[in-house]
């Protein structure tokens, strides 16, 4: 069985390509540059070269040509971006795998209830993109992902690890690897069609309390500190912090919207991920 993957070269797509190649699937990356993605993947995959904002749907169809099932791993910066990428381009996309044949198309997005009038303006535009995927005809799969531990390191600077606002809520982070591992056993059988999978990792943390045991482990040298949204985006007008306005306003709708959904059937279904927060950064230290 072939798999198409769109962003095998990020942060959530790399560990899903090099996951299903180990589990015995063939393997096409399909980037906008083939050169930087087989510098970053090497030699083990197929490469094609197609991009989801482009007007057409040539490159992708001829792309997507010998694949049985493809998964996006997509990202954008901001809302215009996002309708790009994570609407239109998944229209394009989907339409693109009714043309060929695929068995298969799937997708990772945030852990909420698909709804095209979300009051997050991101969720309602991903909503959107579901919505074309369910009815593209093509069985689908969305895996609905709370935090990654992995992306702890994102709040750890030079001198001090920094968490943005009060962030009272509950997050089952997940590892990576548990996470690619489901994505693999869902593309081996039937009864992972249609379906949105809720994923939450074993145990629950709030965000401050996640960075400290993370810190704690790897960065015991740093202070953890947590500043207001509202501080966080008055120390963005400093030079060189601009790039905290962006994450002022993304880690202030966490502080509104929590997970959603149950990950039972999940679990049952594609085997709970196991890895803990500590486990995980313990196995980093080791390494």
């Amino acid at each position: 069985m072939r798999i198409g993957v769109i962003g095998a070269t990020g942060f959530l797509g790399e560990p899903v390509a090099r996951k299903l190649k180990a589990d015995g699937f063939d393997v096409r990356v399909i980037s906008r540059n083939k050169k930087r993605a087989r510098e970053k993947l090497g030699p083990d995959f197929e490469y094609a070269q197609a991009d989801l904002q482009d007007f057409s749907t040539q490159l992708l169809t001829s792309a997507l040509e010998g694949c049985d099932g493809l998964h996006m791993n997509l990202n954008s910066s901001n809302d215009a971006e996002c309708k790009a990428v994570e609407y239109l381009g998944v229209e394009k996309a989907a339409r693109a795998a009714a043309k060929v044949g695929l068995k298969k198309i799937s997708r990772v997005v945030g852990n909420f209830e698909p709804n095209v009038r979300h009051p997050w303006l991101r969720r309602a535009i991903q909503s959107q993109g579901i919505n074309t995927m369910m009815s593209c005809g093509v069985p689908f799969m969305i895996f609905g992902c709370t935090w990654f531990m992995e992306s702890l390191a994102w709040f750890v600077g030079k001198e001090q690890a920094l968490m943005i606002g009060e962030q009272p809520l509950d997050w089952h982070w997940l590892n990576i690897d548990d996470y690619a591992a489901m994505v693999s056993r869902a593309f081996h059988f039937d009864k992972s069609d249609n379906r949105i999978f809720v994923m939450h990792g074993p145990e629950p943390h709030k965000m401050l309390e996640a960075l400290k045991l993370y810190c704690s482990i790897l960065h015991p040298e740093l202070p953890v500190e947590r500043i207001s949204v509202e501080a966080a985006r008055e120390r963005a007008r400093e030079p060189g912090n601009e790039s905290l306005k962006r994450m002022a306003d993304f880690m202030e709708k966490f502080e509104q919207y929590g997970e959603w959904g149950s990950p039972a059937e999940t679990n049952r279904l594609l085997g709970a991920p196991i890895t803990t927060i500590k486990q995980w950064a313990n196995s980093i230290k080791q390494n």
